[in-house]
């Protein structure tokens, strides 16, 4: 839906929890630079009523956050190929 690079990503978002009938929902990734690295933000919106108790926000985590959050804190430890 939107892309400004290095700062914001907006997209819709379908899970396979979501009914036929129902919208996609949108979600904003806005990244922010932070002394040391990014800040990343998360805001997932326009969740469909059947589900606004459906456990997106532990998911977010479980599936996506904390799995990224390893895999660049591993990225940066590794020593940089030389050009």
């Amino acid at each position: 839906l939107e892309l400004v690079r290095g700062k914001r990503i907006v997209q819709s978002w379908r899970s396979v929890e979501l009914a036929a009938g129902d919208k996609d929902s949108k979600l904003t990734i806005t990244l922010k630079p932070v002394a040391g690295g990014t800040k990343v933000t998360l805001l997932h919106s326009s969740i469909p009523d059947s589900q606004k108790n459906g456990g997106f926000k532990d998911g977010w985590f479980e599936s996506y956050l904390n799995p990224m959050k390893a895999y660049f804190a591993k990225m940066a430890k590794k020593p940089k190929a030389k050009r």
